[in-house]
């Protein structure tokens, strides 16, 4: 029997910490316009406001697959529904989880 080979790294670690400060910075700006829609909808706030509507719009292909869901898509407060929650902590769990799985192979490279 051999030993296991060596592998060679695929990607640089430059890359590796670029395609990181991507995820995180993509994944904040995510959770941070789907909370701006939360506060929105909470509050009321008319979709006749040009900022909300840009903010729904831009959440809405991550909000709408869950509004199809079995009590997704009433009403909790105001306009903020289940779906909305929902993909609040999706978008939180999936950028931790790819955050994770990034510093494991970051840790995986300096040994």
């Amino acid at each position: 029997m051999r030993p296991p080979r060596v592998r060679r790294r695929r990607a640089s670690l430059a890359s590796l910490r670029l395609f990181w400060v991507l995820v995180i910075d993509l994944g904040a700006v995510l959770i941070g316009l789907l909370l701006i829609r939360a506060a929105a909808g909470m509050a009321g706030v008319s979709d006749r406001v040009p900022f909300v509507r840009l903010v729904r719009m831009l959440t809405e292909p991550v909000v709408w697959p869950l509004g199809h869901l079995p009590g997704g898509g009433f009403p909790l407060i105001g306009t903020f529904t289940p779906a909305d929650l929902g993909a609040i902590l999706i978008s939180v769990f999936l950028c931790l989880a790819v955050t994770g799985v990034i510093a494991g192979w970051e840790s995986e490279g300096r040994r």
